[in-house]
């Protein structure tokens, strides 16, 4: 098992943070899915999903235009809760044509504000949101350098009335833009703070602040990561037969802000790595960035995850949903050494900026429309490097969870 502390940003008062509400009566009802519970509420089941699909434009400067559709999630969610105590989440992918588990954890409630999970999860050890609330089709550039799941315990918890919220644990660790696997050798220790400190003040607009700084920290192995774009290419890679190896450790800082229809957040991420040919040994440090801002044009109050429409669609009646334009900007610059050391594949890439708009169409509080397009300019010293990139990614997605 790896080591890992994380905290949490947006799910720290989420599924395994906070218990299931209890229900009046023993009953099924929908609530965002499907729930079944107790008479007593101490018992509950629930049932929900995750579902998207994208259909991509892809452009280089000069080679042309490239098109097509993916199935970008098809998760369905099993909930339960056990006796007022006990937490269990469950689940799958099956987008990809094979069954795969993104999510499986056991939550004990030690008490109202502290909790210990064990299982696999992806826990967000920076600013950024589950994927039911990505506000453009495509993860940031500095999204390169998180792990995408891990596997372990941890123990979360908050104190002055969620004013602080943290998380720390042990986990399998993995490298940058990789998941932590049962047969993972690395350990890793992570954690994270959050800090809201007028959350319960009486000014709307620094109500919405949130602030955070993460890190870990764990002995690096396995194979070497890749750093791909909004469009999902690969500018940088590193030579074959180079392993991870010695220490592996990163830092996250981040923020959010939001008031009434208005709202930003930010990341950054450095992340130090050694890795070895067989022969000589380095450690080379890549940084990125990220800032996304976000407008509701329909007055809703917005949320780092989205918003919630005054009203579905209905044109009968004259309700059109909710409509919210995006913007993002982000930058990631991989350690120049890997180029003068002779470990960067041909081709690769020294740096990746990043800019674009886009446009999210809330059709109810569990159905959208997404338009995100991105430009990303290239630079590096190596010949037959990447061409400007423009990404345009149309999607739409239907989520029944009020967790996930």
């Amino acid at each position: 098992m790896a080591v890992g502390l994380a905290l949490g940003v947006w799910t720290l008062a989420g599924a395994a943070q906070t218990p299931f509400s209890p229900s009046a009566s023993a009953g099924v009802r929908w609530n965002k899915g499907l729930s079944v519970s107790s008479s007593d509420g101490a018992t509950e089941f629930r049932l929900g999903g995750l579902f998207s699909g994208e259909e991509r434009y892809q452009g280089r400067t000069g080679p042309g235009i490239t098109n097509s559709f993916i199935l970008r999630h098809a998760r369905p969610i099993f909930l339960a809760r056990l006796g007022r105590r006990y937490d269990i989440r469950f689940v799958p992918e099956l987008s990809g044509g094979a069954f795969e588990v993104m999510d499986l954890l056991l939550t004990v409630h030690l008490t109202p504000s502290l909790s210990l999970s064990i299982g696999k999860r992806h826990v967000l050890v920076a600013m950024q949101v589950p994927a039911s609330g990505q506000l453009f089709p495509e993860r940031s550039l500095v999204s390169n350098l998180f792990v995408v799941r891990y596997i372990g315990a941890e123990l979360e918890g908050s104190a002055r009335e969620g004013g602080v919220q943290y998380v720390v644990g042990l986990f399998n660790g993995a490298n940058d833009g990789t998941q932590a696997t049962l047969s993972d050798a690395g350990r890793e220790v992570a954690g994270r703070v959050l800090l809201q400190p007028w959350r319960h003040s009486g000014e709307a607009w620094r109500q919405g602040l949130g602030v955070s700084l993460g890190g870990s920290w764990g002995h690096a192995s396995g194979p070497m990561p890749k750093y791909k774009s909004y469009a999902q290419d690969h500018f940088f890679s590193y030579v074959p037969g180079l392993k991870a190896a010695g220490v592996r450790e990163r830092w996250t800082p981040g923020f959010y802000w939001d008031d009434g229809p208005l709202g930003a957040y930010g990341a950054f991420a450095v992340s130090r790595m050694g890795m070895s040919n067989g022969v000589s040994s380095t450690t080379l440090t890549q940084e990125a960035w990220q800032i996304t801002a976000y407008y509701s044009l329909t007055g809703e109050e917005v949320r780092p995850q989205g918003l919630t429409p005054h009203y579905s669609f209905n044109p009968i009646a004259g309700h059109w949903g909710g409509f919210e334009l995006v913007f993002r900007t982000g930058h990631l610059a991989v350690d120049p050494r890997a180029f003068s050391s002779g470990l960067a594949a041909p081709g690769s890439s020294r740096t990746a900026e990043d800019i674009g708009g886009g446009f999210d169409w809330y059709l109810s509080d569990s159905t959208k429309l997404m338009a995100g397009y991105e430009r990303t300019a290239f630079n590096g010293p190596q010949p037959g490097g990447h061409p400007p990139e423009h990404g345009l990614m149309l999607g739409m997605q239907v989520s029944f969870s009020p967790s996930l």
